[in-house]
């Protein structure tokens, strides 16, 4: 199938049509590389998601997670950003994530231990931290 038959499959006319869809109806297409940015964290299904990258992934493709910068530990987010952090979860990530269907999510502040469950669980192998900052944790994933 050439690019433009991909991108029909996948609902879209024209490439950069990037509009959201629930991870459960988005075609699965070989792609060498996915991303996500701060939104994992976000999802009412995490799980599926991350079985629907691993499905379109191709078998040597990563997967790069960025998410914000959480410990695993309460007392390791009990710093400036941290607390800014816990906050938003409060007000913005956990009712999002409870609003969708699915009805799960990762919890307050989603530490490394979080995210590597949910995608070993959704059948990767391979999980590092790959780069951090004080607002980030940047995850290599891999099949």
């Amino acid at each position: 199938m050439g690019t433009r038959g991909l991108y029909l499959a996948a609902g879209s006319t024209v490439p950069g049509d990037y509009r959201p869809r629930h991870a459960a109806h988005a075609a699965p297409c070989p792609a060498a590389l996915a991303a996500t940015f701060d939104c994992l964290h976000d999802m009412g299904d995490p799980l599926g998601a991350a079985r629907h990258v691993r499905q379109a992934l191709k078998p040597d493709g990563t997967w790069l997670v960025v998410e914000p910068y959480a410990a695993d530990e309460t007392a390791g987010n009990m710093n400036p950003v941290g607390r800014v952090y816990y906050s938003f979860s409060t007000l913005l990530c956990v009712p999002n994530a409870m609003s969708q269907p699915g009805g799960y999510s990762p919890g307050a502040q989603a530490g490394e231990a979080a995210i590597r469950q949910v995608v070993t669980d959704a059948g990767f192998t391979r999980f590092r931290r790959a780069a951090e900052t004080p607002f980030n944790l940047v995850y290599e994933v891999r099949p």
